[in-house]
């Protein structure tokens, strides 16, 4: 996925049309192969997501998550969720190093976060079992004006959004 500041938040790599190219997974996979050999798609043109792994830098055992600060795993989450891509059952997952575990208190849960429901380590999985309410879209007061600035079509999209 290209950064939430591209024009296109996303690329659609289908292997029957990589085959077709002579492209093998493996190079479209890789971060210049996928923007060469895959199609930009928008949030709408996304099919519904039966499991979502996202980034992070800290985690909880409670299913807390921080990631790098720019808010856009809960934004991306928020979107899809309104658009239904996402659902309210959809488990959310996260690899990290166990070091990356913090005690609870130390990332606290706002209301337009995402919990996390699993947390891969290098030594088990954790079921977080989160009682955290998920967000039923994007917290559009939420938004920072420098988001609308930093990314292009995040302006056009709440307008698709509220037709």
């Amino acid at each position: 996925m290209p950064e939430l500041t591209k024009r296109f938040p996303f690329v659609r790599l289908d292997p029957a049309e990589l085959a077709a190219a002579g492209v093998d997974f493996e190079t479209a996979a890789t971060s210049q192969g996928f923007l060469a050999s895959g199609r930009p798609v928008q949030f709408e043109e996304m099919e519904t997501l039966d499991f979502v792994v996202v980034g992070c830098v800290a985690v909880t055992r409670a299913g807390g998550r921080t990631g790098k600060g720019g808010g856009f795993a809960d934004l991306e989450l928020g979107i899809f969720r309104e658009l239904g891509k996402v659902g309210p059952g959809t488990p959310i997952a996260t690899t990290v190093h166990s070091s990356q575990v913090v005690d609870d208190r130390r990332v606290p849960m706002m209301a337009h976060d995402s919990a996390l429901h699993y947390i891969a380590t290098e030594t088990g999985l954790i079921d977080t079992r989160t009682d955290h309410r998920q967000p039923a879209g994007v917290d559009w007061e939420s938004v920072q004006p420098d988001q609308y600035d930093t990314i292009p079509f995040l302006r056009e999209l709440r307008a698709r959004l509220a037709r």
